[in-house]
């Protein structure tokens, strides 16, 4: 089908070109589908001795979905069968977590910058913005340091219910794998846009093998277009907040320790997110409270600097990538995804999917 789409596009282009009205487009484009579908034809019939000793039943499976293909492509519906559906709502869920991801870490950062406000020194790169310039003509000298300390005091307030990494920027998951973003995201796409744990729903049998390889360059691409439109889009500060990458220690511990533990803090961050909830919803406690029982695993470090896990090798690459940073190491993108098939084996022997039973009837 891969292969298909690439010839199919191809022809169109071809098609495209030298033609100038949309009518001519559409004509073009259609009348090459019919010479695609002529040749298919003849490759069919030319073919059909080979299929006998390849096998028939699988050849009349693919003639047949093939056949298909090409009838939606006519229709004007190939784009909306079942798989792409599948893939449009995985880049709808990525692209509204992430919104929120990077929202959210801009908002808690403003509170980081606000709280190590301080009288004396006013060296804070957001705290000397335009926006505080104009309130400083507008205000005394003596108020404004005042609302200052005022708003300060206030935001430390705030951030003492927040893990105490936080304060050191030393908990990425805290913003890229919070449980009430996730599962927000969840109730209003069907998707959880997390790859550990679609990981762990591949484990458990709830997607395929190839539904999964399909979404991991779907998550990547997706959170490196919104990171783009953010830097290019935004002012500097807001990037500089938002867009921050995020870097390990790999040379304190053996890569092997490092691993473990990665692979051990993901499985147990799977578990979490696909279990508390239900539990909470039969106990009719609010889903919100399982970030606090999250503490614990964001606290975790995962290298020699102490720095927790970002439970995202999307978001490793993406910021990496953008920043022109150097790439994060091979076996922190492979400890995520390992610890998220083997949270989804502890489900499935544990947690596993209630099966419907067959209903007997005499």
């Amino acid at each position: 089908h891969f292969c298909f789409c690439l010839t199919v596009g191809h022809l169109c282009l071809l098609a495209y070109e030298g033609k100038s009205s949309k009518s001519e487009k559409q004509s073009a484009v259609s009348c090459a589908l019919i010479n695609l579908k002529r040749r298919w034809k003849i490759i069919r019939m030319v073919n059909g001795d080979e299929a006998q000793a390849y096998g028939s039943e699988h050849h009349q499976h693919h003639s047949s979905s093939i056949d298909a293909s090409l009838t939606a492509l006519e229709d004007g519906t190939f784009f909306l069968t079942e798989p792409w559906k599948r893939l449009i709502r995985e880049t709808q869920a990525v692209s509204l977590w992430s919104c929120c991801s990077m929202m959210f870490r801009l908002c808690v950062s403003l509170l980081m910058a606000i709280a190590s406000y301080e009288e004396e020194t006013h060296e804070n790169e957001v705290l000397q913005s335009s926006w505080l310039q104009t309130s400083a003509t507008m205000l005394s000298e003596s108020t404004l340091k005042t609302c200052l300390a005022t708003v300060s005091t206030l935001a430390g307030w705030i951030l003492f219910w927040f893990p105490p990494k936080l304060m050191s920027r030393e908990c990425p998951g805290f913003f890229f794998a919070n449980p009430c973003i996730l599962l927000w995201v969840r109730d209003k796409t069907g998707v959880i846009p997390s790859l550990p744990i679609r990981c762990c729903e591949y484990m458990m049998g709830r997607i395929s093998l190839r539904l999964l390889l399909a979404i991991i360059p779907v998550h990547f691409v997706t959170l490196y277009s919104t990171a783009f439109f953010v830097q290019r889009v935004f002012p500097d500060w807001v990037g500089s907040l938002t867009l921050q990458p995020i870097e390990y220690n790999n040379g304190g511990n053996p890569w092997v320790v490092d691993l473990f533990r990665q692979v051990l803090v993901t499985a147990a961050f799977s578990v979490s997110v696909l279990v508390i909830p239900v539990l909470f919803r039969l106990n009719k406690i609010p889903s919100s409270a399982i970030l606090i029982l999250l503490y614990p695993i964001y606290q975790c470090s995962v290298d020699h600097s102490g720095m927790g896990d970002c439970f995202s090798p999307n978001v490793l690459l993406s910021l990496a990538i953008l920043e022109d940073r150097p790439l994060p190491a091979i076996y922190r993108i492979v400890g995520t995804m390992l610890g998220g098939m083997i949270g989804g084996r502890i489900m499935l022997n544990y947690f596993p999917d209630e099966e419907v039973l067959p209903i007997k009837t005499e």
